[in-house]
Parts: C-alpha cells; sequence; structure tokens
C-alpha cells in the first residue's frame, strides 16, 4: 500500500509540525471567525441574556456569592461563567463584547488544545491541525464560540483535563504535576456547569481502565489530590451559600438534575435525535467522521485504527462512549453534543487524509464531485438573485443570502478541480479547498452583520437618542405580571441588559414613586398607575415616566 504524506510523519518542519506556526495559523482563523461583526451586537434572550443580567448583578451588588436575578440567589447551575462575565465586566465595562468574552477565549484555547490533543494521538501532526481548523468551521461550534453561555467554557475545560492526561504520559517526570491538573478540572466542571461535567468523566474510564498498565493514571496520586482540591472548592462554595441562604440551595442545584431526567428539553428529542442534529449542525463534517469510522471498522490500519495505536481508547471510545451517554441521557440538545466536537473534527481529519490514498481515493473523488455540483447549484441560484430574471420569483431571504452562497458555491465549485489537479502530490491544497470557502463565507457572513446580532430591535430602540438621552442618568423601576408568556420574559431579561440604569422590582404600577422611570409588562393595566407619561413602547413593553 502506498503510504501518503498526510499519514507519514515529515521529515521537515511542515506547516503542521511547527508548534509556532499552527498556533499562529490558528489564532489568526479562529480570531477572524470570532470577532467578525459590522459592529452592531445583542444578546439572545435565553441563555446569554439570563448569564450576562446575572453577572450585572453580581458586580452591582457586590455579591458574587450566588447567581443574582432582581435581589434573588439563583443555584440551578453552577457559578463559573458568571464570576468570569462579571471579571470581564469590571475589567472592560458592561456590554456584549465583555459578555462574551469568556466564550471567545476558551473557544480559541479549545481549538488549541485540540491541537494539542490531535499531536499526541494521531499519527501525523499536519493532521492535528486539519482537524483543529475544522472544529472551528463546525457551524455550531462557531455560533457558541461567540456565546456568552457556559458550554464553551465546559469544553475548554474537558479538553484541558484530557491534554493533562496525555502530558503526564509524555512526561513521566511530572506525571504527578499533570494529574493534579486533571483532577482539579473535574471541581472546575461542576462549578461550570454542575453535573454535566459527569458524563464526560464517565466516558474516560475505558482509555482509563483499559490502558491503565501503560499510563498508570489511575496510581497517579497528583490525580487524585487534584480530585479533592476540586471537590473541596465546590463544597467550600456550597457551604458558604448555605450559610448565607439557607437550606433552600441544596434542592436547586442537586435537584436540577432530577428535573433534567424526567422531561426532555425538546418534545421531539427521542432516541435518534443525536443523528440528525448533530449532522444538522456540523454540515459536512459528521460525514467526513463516519466515513473515517467506516473506513476504521472495514480496513483497519496499524499505525491509526488498528488495535495497536496506544490512544485507540481515547480517540475512538471516548467520543463514543460519550455519545452514548447523552443519547441516554432524557434532556436532549443541540449544545450538549458540543463535547464530541474536537473528536469529531479530529476523525474528519482522519478521512480526509485517508481519501487522498488508495484504496478509498474513489470515495474522495465522488465526494468532491457531488459537492462541485452542489456548488455551482448554489452559485446559479446566488446569479439569479443578484441579476433577476423575468418570471422567476425567489424566496426574499435569498437576498440576504446571495453572495455568502456566491461565495461558497464558488468554492465548492472548484473541488472536481483541485481533486484531479492536486489531490495526489499536493493533498494540502485539496484540503484547503474544503475549508477555506466556508470559512470564508462565515467570515463575510459576520463582517456583513448577519451573526451575532439576536435583539437590533430592542436594542437599537433603547439606543435611539430620545430614550437613551432620559434613561442614561435615572433609575429604571419594572413592574412585571406574577405569570407571563415565553416573549414577555425573553423581553424582560433583555431590557434588564440592556437598560442603563436599574431600579428595583415592583409588584404593582400603583407602588410607583412620583417623577421615576419604569417598565410596565404588557398585560399590566397602565390605568392603575400613578398619573405618568408613555415614553416608548418595546415589544409591547411600556417605558413611563410617573408625574
Amino acid at each position: 500500500m502506498r503510504s501518503s504524506a498526510l499519514f507519514s510523519p515529515p521529515a521537515d518542519k511542515s506547516l503542521g509540525d511547527s508548534r509556532a506556526i499552527a498556533y499562529l495559523l490558528l489564532l489568526v482563523w479562529m480570531g477572524v471567525l470570532l470577532l467578525s461583526t459590522n459592529g452592531e451586537q445583542s444578546l439572545m434572550a435565553f441563555d446569554e441574556g439570563n448569564f450576562a443580567a446575572e453577572a450585572r448583578f453580581m458586580v452591582e451588588s457586590g455579591n458574587w456569592l450566588a447567581r443574582q436575578w432582581w435581589g434573588q440567589p439563583v443555584y440551578t447551575h453552577g457559578i463559573a461563567l458568571n464570576w468570569l462575565m462579571a471579571s470581564s465586566y469590571v475589567l472592560f465595562g458592561q456590554g456584549d463584547w465583555a459578555a462574551r468574552l469568556p466564550s471567545i477565549v476558551t473557544a480559541i484555547g479549545a481549538s488549541l488544545l485540540t491541537y494539542e490533543i490531535g499531536r499526541t494521538v494521531l499519527p501525523n501532526r499536519p493532521m492535528a491541525l486539519v482537524g483543529a481548523l475544522i472544529l472551528a468551521i463546525m457551524p455550531l461550534w462557531f455560533q457558541y464560540g461567540r456565546l456568552a453561555t457556559q458550554d464553551m467554557p465546559l469544553v475548554f475545560l474537558e479538553l484541558l483535563g484530557i491534554w493533562a492526561l496525555l502530558q503526564a504520559e509524555t512526561f513521566p517526570r511530572y506525571r504527578f504535576f499533570w494529574g493534579l491538573l486533571a483532577g482539579t478540572v473535574l471541581g472546575l466542571g461542576f462549578l461550570m456547569k454542575s453535573f454535566m461535567i459527569l458524563l464526560p468523566s464517565v466516558a474516560l474510564l475505558p482509555y482509563l481502565i483499559g490502558q491503565q498498565r501503560r499510563h498508570r493514571h489511575l496510581t497517579n496520586l497528583g490525580l487524585y489530590l487534584g480530585l479533592l482540591i476540586g471537590l473541596t472548592a465546590v463544597g467550600l462554595w456550597i457551604l458558604l451559600s448555605v450559610r448565607l441562604y439557607g437550606d433552600s440551595v441544596l434542592p436547586a442545584l442537586f435537584g436540577k438534575i432530577a428535573e433534567l431526567s424526567d422531561q426532555p428539553f425538546h418534545s421531539d428529542a427521542n432516541a435518534l435525535y443525536y443523528f440528525w442534529n448533530i449532522p444538522a449542525n456540523a454540515f459536512p463534517w459528521p460525514l467526513f467522521t463516519l466515513i473515517a469510522c467506516l473506513i476504521g471498522w472495514r480496513r483497519p490500519r496499524p499505525d491509526l485504527f488498528g488495535r495497536r495505536s496506544p490512544y485507540g481508547l481515547l480517540l475512538w471510545g471516548y467520543p463514543f462512549v460519550l455519545a452514548g451517554l447523552l443519547t441516554l441521557f432524557p434532556t436532549r440538545t443541540p449544545y450538549y453534543a458540543l463535547q464530541l466536537y474536537p473528536f469529531m473534527a479530529l476523525l474528519a481529519a482522519i478521512a480526509m487524509a485517508a481519501l487522498t490514498q488508495p484504496p478509498w481515493r474513489r470515495i474522495g473523488q465522488i465526494l468532491s464531485d457531488s459537492f462541485g455540483i452542489l456548488g455551482w447549484v448554489l452559485v446559479i441560484v446566488a446569479l439569479i438573485s443578484i441579476v433577476g430574471i423575468p418570471g422567476v420569483s425567489l424566496p426574499s431571504e435569498a437576498q440576504t443570502y446571495q453572495y455568502l452562497a456566491l461565495i461558497l458555491g464558488t468554492g465548492l465549485g472548484l473541488l472536481p478541480y483541485w481533486w484531479r489537479v492536486k489531490s495526489g502530490e499536493q493533498p494540502y491544497t485539496w484540503i484547503a479547498g474544503w475549508l477555506l470557502p466556508i470559512w470564508l463565507t462565515i467570515a463575510v457572513a459576520g463582517f456583513s452583520g448577519l451573526l451575532g446580532n439576536y435583539a437590533p430591535d430592542l436594542k437599537a430602540a433603547l439606543q435611539s437618542p430620545d430614550v437613551y438621552a432620559q434613561l442614561a442618568d435615572q433609575p429604571v423601576d419594572f413592574v412585571v405580571e406574577p405569570q407571563f408568556d415565553g416573549p414577555t420574559h425573553q423581553t424582560w431579561v433583555l431590557l434588564t441588559v440592556y437598560t442603563p440604569q436599574l431600579g428595583s422590582l415592583k409588584q404593582a404600577t400603583a407602588d410607583l414613586a412620583p417623577n421615576h422611570y419604569a417598565w410596565v409588562s404588557p398585560n399590566l393595566d397602565l390605568a392603575t398607575a400613578p398619573p405618568h407619561r408613555v415614553v416608548t413602547q418595546i415589544r409591547q413593553w411600556h417605558l413611563i415616566q410617573t408625574r
């Protein structure tokens, strides 16, 4: 069997073998995507708005022990993300970028850790770089890298723990230190997203137990000391919380796992949920992951797919066990699957390497031709939308995305050419033909303002000169009804985030003091309010000023 350069260890310092060059490329690759914007950004009500509001209450109240919501402690999840966001507010001021900064930084860190893990578990370091580049352009991964949620920091911690275990193998002289770091991550993961850290911990057991004779992690005292340190931090946080807020803390924190186990998040989230949801949110890369799995099963190579690989139970066992655990867990959401994406990306890199050499080149040609046809279809549709053809009507959304379709379609349309001309002697050119069009499309979408702006109407209304001039230095009370629907709650969250000065929460409009501003929720009767004037209305919420 002819050996491909993508499988063979490089003889010189190639792009993927030079850590410094690879890091620089990844920083630029990720940085452009995560920072791409036209200057207009706004938060998603759930869950970004919740975390942003809680972090704001933390900073303004000076109480950093619990997540805060209008004076009430919230203990449904861990608190680490709120600490990070509140710290970002203190350093950079309150704003959308400050709220999203922890996710942006940890997304970049997760990409670098994926590369470092790939350098160890894959037979060729350039393949590790390809995997990290693929990870960044998986649509859902890129989206959550720009969202102020717990998910990206959680995945970063999981990868940090795995990398620390691999470092303990690579540098046995310092195995105690690396074990200490790996163990501590468990406690940090609980502080980030409570019990969700247990699933990846269980998924590591085949690797930890099955290859104990080689790596000896389970006899590393540093690992257990790290576990003790991490759990002590969690215990101290819970103890201080119980002392301040009483016994209600424990049911709120530990009851969340029972709540998630009782009912699914989505009505259609059956056992097959991830089988369609992951391909939809990471297309086309799960297709390459599947190809890697099929190749590994049908024609295992000793250096990559066979049992002789010292990291087989990590590279293959960990994601498959974790996928099984996520499938068995009744609550299923798209962002839970983000924990699988780094290893999916590494397996996709394996597939891309394999498809450039016999006997799998035929599959590579079929994929190139198929996506090439798809690309030219996109080009034709884009040109019809741009130029216009009498009698041909396209949906209004087509005009919004016509130039993106033109960029992506042109890149995909060239895949058959790159395959026939370059895949043999220069396979990296063919791989770049897959990666660059998707990366460029995402970047253009970001700089065009199509990404990351989830509540433009509300934020623009609050920042209009007439409204902002009145609210900039005036505290604004909130009067909310006892029960309201989801959209009303979402608006409440965003108004809490974006109102410059927050007042207090009132039970009725009659409680408002004279000469005060207040947001009044939609179903409350303004007739019962003191004499007032309506300043503006946003999503059926009324901003009034009492006389």
